[in-house]
C-alpha cells in the first residue's frame, strides 16, 4: 500500500469518530429525548444515512418500518443493510477516488481499503452505536438484529449516469431527489416561447 492508501485507512477511522459525535448530538438533545419518551407510534421512520446506525434504532423503538435515505449511490456503507452484493474489485471506494476502469493495482488497493472499512465498521463503529442505542433510546433493543431490519433503501443515483451495479428489490435509485423545484421562466422569455409559431430552440 502507498502512503496515500495508508492515509485513507486512517482517515476512515477519523471520519468514523466524527460521525459518532454527529450521531450522539441529536440523540442527546432534549427534543429527541422527549419524543423517545412520548409513547408515540409511527408507520415509517426515514433516516438519512451516513455512519449513523444508532439512528436506525428509532424505527424499532417506534415500532415502524425503516426507510434509509442515502445521498450517495449504493456502496459498502449501505449495501450490507439489505444484503446487496458489494464487489470491491469493481465497486469503487469514495475515499480513494479511483477511475471507473481500475487497473489491477487499483482494484487491489480498493479491495484493501474495503476490508479496512469493514473491519473498522464491524469492530469499532457498530459496537459504539450499540452503546449509543442503549444509552439514549432503549436497553431492550437488540441492535444487531434491528440493524438489518430495513424495509427500503433510497439512493441518490440513476442508471443513466452511475456505474452499473446489482441491486436487491428493496434498494431503489431515485436520482435527483436533492434537486429543488424549477424556477419559473422570466415573463419576457416565457412570452417569446409561448408565442413562437414554429417552435423555438433555447440555449
Amino acid at each position: 500500500m502507498t502512503g496515500r492508501d495508508r492515509k485513507t485507512s486512517f482517515s476512515l477511522l477519523g471520519i468514523q469518530k466524527m460521525t459518532l459525535e454527529m450521531t450522539e448530538t441529536p440523540l442527546a438533545s432534549p427534543q429527541v429525548q422527549d419524543l423517545i419518551k412520548s409513547g408515540e407510534k409511527f408507520d415509517v421512520v426515514i433516516v438519512n444515512q451516513f455512519m449513523n446506525e444508532a439512528h436506525y434504532m428509532l424505527a424499532a423503538h417506534f415500532d415502524a418500518h425503516l426507510v434509509v435515505l442515502s445521498t450517495i449511490g449504493s456502496g459498502p456503507m449501505n449495501n450490507y443493510l439489505v444484503g446487496n452484493p458489494s464487489l470491491p474489485s469493481v465497486d469503487r471506494q469514495m475515499a480513494i477516488n479511483h477511475p471507473k476502469r481500475m487497473n489491477f493495482y487499483q482494484r487491489l488497493t480498493n479491495t484493501l481499503v474495503s476490508i479496512a472499512g469493514y473491519v473498522l465498521r464491524t469492530f469499532f463503529l457498530l459496537p459504539k452505536h450499540a452503546d449509543l442505542t442503549k444509552r439514549y433510546i432503549s436497553e431492550e433493543i437488540d441492535f444487531y438484529k434491528q440493524l438489518y431490519n430495513v424495509s427500503l433503501v433510497l439512493v441518490n443515483s440513476h442508471p443513466s449516469v452511475s456505474d452499473p451495479k446489482p441491486a436487491v428489490p428493496n434498494m431503489k435509485e431515485i436520482g435527483g431527489f436533492h434537486v429543488g423545484a424549477p424556477k419559473p421562466l422570466p415573463e419576457d422569455l416565457k412570452k417569446l416561447l409561448d408565442e413562437a409559431k414554429h417552435g423555438a430552440i433555447f440555449f
